[in-house]
C-alpha cells in the first residue's frame, strides 16, 4: 500500500528524507518586509540568513493554506502529516482543516495528522520513525498507535547564540534581552509535553550552554529510553558535532542525524542556533 508523509517546512529534512519520493515538504512562507521567501528546497538558507541579519524589523512567517496540504492527499492510499507544534504555528490548524475537508468528501480515510508538539529536529525524528514503521510492515492503525506513544515520549531542546529574534518576536522584553546579552547569558530551552516553549536552564557563554544542553539531552534520553538523536544546526556544524560527541559519551543511540536548519528554523534560531530532537 502506497503512502506519503507531508512535512511542513518546520521539518529539517536529512538528505535521505529529501531523496524519498514519499516525503513531501509543504512550505511555509517567510517574510522580510515586502520580500517573501517560499521555504522549499529552492530556498538559499544562507542568503536568507544574511538578509535577515540586515533586516531591522521583525521577520514574519505564514503557514501553508489547507489547499497546499489537500492537493497531495490523493497521491497515496495512506497520508501522514507532520506539523510544527500547534502552540507555535497555525500550520497544524491548516492541516486539520484539510484533513476534515477530505474526510467529509471521502468518508473514513487513512489520513493521520501529527502535532509534533515541537519543531525542527523533533519533526525529523517523527519522519524517520514513520519510515521505519512502514518498512517494518506495520499497518495504518498500528502506526498511529506507535507514533502517538513515540511523539509523547520524545523531547525538543534548543540553545541560541543570539536572543535578537526572540526579542523581535516578543519572546523576551527588550530589557531582558539587553541584560542577557550584556552578561553573555544563553538560555537553554525545551518544548513541554503540550508543545509550549519553556526555559529549562541557562548558562554564561555558548560553550557552557552547549554542555548544559548536552547534559539535559542525556537526562531526557535516559528517562525516555530514546535510541534516535537528531541535531539541527544553523550554520554551525562544528558546534553540532561537539554537542553530539558530548551526548554520545554518556548515552548510546542507534541512529544519529546532523542536519542544517531549513528556512523557518533559521528564522527563529538564527546563526549559531542548535535544536535537538531525542
Amino acid at each position: 500500500m502506497s503512502y506519503v508523509i507531508l512535512c511542513d517546512s518546520g521539518t529539517d529534512l536529512t538528505p535521505e528524507l529529501k531523496a524519498r519520493e514519499e516525503v513531501i515538504k509543504v512550505p511555509l512562507t517567510l517574510t522580510l518586509g515586502d520580500e517573501n521567501f517560499i521555504d522549499d528546497d529552492n530556498l538559499d538558507a544562507m542568503d536568507f540568513l544574511q538578509k535577515m541579519k540586515n533586516y531591522p524589523d521583525t521577520p514574519k512567517s505564514a503557514c501553508p493554506s489547507p489547499e497546499e496540504y489537500l492537493k497531495h492527499f490523493n497521491k497515496a492510499d495512506e497520508v501522514y502529516i507532520i506539523t510544527l507544534s500547534s502552540k507555535l504555528s497555525a500550520s497544524y490548524n491548516s492541516a486539520k482543516i484539510a484533513t476534515d475537508m477530505y474526510r467529509e468528501e471521502n468518508g473514513k480515510s487513512k489520513v493521520y495528522l501529527i502535532d509534533s508538539k515541537g519543531a525542527s529536529a523533533s519533526q525529523t525524528l517523527l519522519a524517520n520513525k514513520l519510515i521505519e514503521l512502514k518498512e517494518a510492515g506495520r499497518g495504518f492503525d498500528e502506526i498511529v498507535k506507535e507514533i502517538e506513544v513515540f511523539n509523547a515520549a520524545k523531547d525538543t531542546l534548543f540553545v541560541l547564540e543570539s536572543l535578537e529574534n526572540l526579542r523581535k518576536n516578543g519572546r523576551l522584553t527588550g530589557i531582558k534581552a539587553f541584560i542577557a546579552e550584556a552578561l553573555n547569558i544563553k538560555p537553554v530551552m525545551m518544548a513541554d509535553k503540550e508543545g509550549n516553549i519553556i526555559k529549562a536552564d541557562q548558562a554564561r557563554g555558548i560553550n557552557k550552554a552547549c554542555s548544559v544542553i548536552a547534559e539535559l539531552t542525556v537526562k531526557q534520553a535516559d528517562k525516555s529510553g530514546s535510541r534516535a538523536l537528531v541535531i539541527s544546526h544553523c550554520s554551525c556544524l562544528e558546534r553540532a558535532e561537539k554537542i553530539r560527541d558530548m551526548i554520545t559519551e554518556k548515552h548510546k543511540f542507534d541512529r544519529i542525524d546532523i542536519v542544517e536548519t531549513g528556512g523557518i528554523a533559521t528564522l527563529y534560531a538564527s546563526e549559531g542556533g542548535i535544536v535537538i530532537g531525542c
